[in-house]
């Protein structure tokens, strides 16, 4: 019996505009946003990952999320906050299928300021359907990844 392999998908959104709404750019890799916006950071507190263009939550709302065509096995991306923010993974019912969180970081800087670096949140579960990144403060994300089962 063969094994087969998951297909690994790394997005880096250096194809999207600034103030892009970000929804179905992506459907032809077998994801969707909603909740999301490109833009490319002026405060270098809040960099890039790779490159210069990152998602954020549109509005006042404090979270984005990304559905899965077909469940993922694994899926994570890159965040930049000065407070925690969640990752929370969910099946096609809805279901809870498990959480992770960053780390508060909050150097601080000579002017006052607070500058976040990229922290790495991934989740590894079958059956993942919808992830969703939440924090109180506004935050970045950036190369998005995940895997799926052919």
């Amino acid at each position: 019996m063969e094994l087969a392999s998951p297909r690994l998908i790394r997005l880096d959104f250096e194809d999207l505009t600034a103030f892009e709404r970000v929804n179905d750019q992506y459907r032809h890799m077998g994801i969707r946003f909603s909740g999301a916006i490109a833009i490319e950071p002026s405060n270098p507190g809040f960099r890039a990952k790779s490159g210069s263009t990152v998602l954020i939550p549109m509005g006042n709302l404090m979270s984005l999320s990304a559905y899965f065509d077909k469940p993922s096995c694994w899926a994570g991306a890159f965040v930049c906050s000065t407070r925690i923010v969640v990752l929370t993974a969910y099946d096609r019912e809805g279901n809870f299928l498990g959480q992770t969180s960053t780390v508060a970081n909050q150097p601080s800087l000579p002017d006052g300021q607070s500058e976040s670096s990229p922290q790495q949140l991934e989740l590894n579960r079958h059956g993942i359907a919808k992830v969703e990144f939440h924090s109180y403060v506004p935050f970045t994300l950036d190369d998005f990844f995940f895997a799926l089962m052919p």
